[in-house]
């Protein structure tokens, strides 16, 4: 899973940056990284989601990555 949505850049490149799931056996988690275009960012930024279930509803995962999109946002920008 790699999405855009509305993130805002890195804080310190000002590269574009995505969010992607990982996991090991049941547990997963989200994660912004690197993105994946021209313009990604080229720093080793990472922030995690908290963990869930790898058969958790869509509308719990839809809230984990708001929930991770709204903290990432909330970041300190040098812009």
């Amino acid at each position: 899973m790699v999405e855009m949505d509305n993130l805002k850049p890195c804080p310190f490149c000002g590269g574009e940056v995505t969010i992607a799931e990982g996991g090991y056996r049941q547990t997963r988690w989200m994660y912004v990284t690197r993105g994946n275009k021209e313009n990604r960012c080229n720093c080793y930024v990472i922030m995690e989601s908290k963990t869930y279930d790898f058969d958790s509803s869509e509308m719990e995962k839809a809230k984990i990555k708001a929930d991770l999109i709204e903290a990432w946002n909330k970041r300190i920008y040098k812009n």
